[in-house]
């Protein structure tokens, strides 16, 4: 569902996938945090974050799945940790037994 002014797909992917292997887009992510915290006022290294996952169920394709008993769902659990300001710092993807 890519703009008709992008390339194909798959070149797209494949420099999301090598961008994201080399942890490009986690350095981008940390920057953008710092600066919006700067633009507020505020210290750029924020003082509490909060973490929240949410086990959700997923089809046969794909990577990794498993249960979560807790909730008896088969497939992922995704984890978000975001500061006091909704700025997201880290997201996870995994099976859903982690």
């Amino acid at each position: 569902m890519l703009p008709h002014s992008f390339p194909p797909w798959k070149t797209v992917y494949g420099y999301f996938r090598r961008l994201s292997q080399k942890g490009i887009w986690q350095q981008v992510l940390a920057e953008l945090v710092k600066e919006r915290g700067i633009r507020q006022g505020r210290n750029p290294s924020p003082s509490r974050l909060i973490l929240d996952s949410q086990s959700v169920k997923t089809a046969n394709k794909g990577e990794s799945r498993g249960f979560d008993g807790g909730k008896k769902i088969k497939g992922r659990k995704r984890q978000i940790i975001v500061d006091t300001q909704g700025n997201l710092h880290q997201v996870l993807v995994h099976g859903a037994k982690v």
